[in-house]
């Protein structure tokens, strides 16, 4: 059986996966969750202000 021990960073030569952090919000924002055409494919509306990212 598996067994959860937390969310781990996995790095390579040309990705970094890791959790968001508030720092990221800016880039969240401007990039992704504020589109409309992509908010259509997920649970949430675009997003109109950061403090929402």
């Amino acid at each position: 059986m598996l067994e959860h021990k937390g969310s781990i960073d996995i790095k390579t030569d040309r990705l970094l996966l890791r959790k968001f952090q508030i720092s990221d919000a800016e880039e969240i924002f401007t990039a992704w969750t504020s589109d409309e055409r992509v908010a259509k494919y997920t649970s949430w509306y675009a997003h109109e202000k950061i403090e929402s990212s």
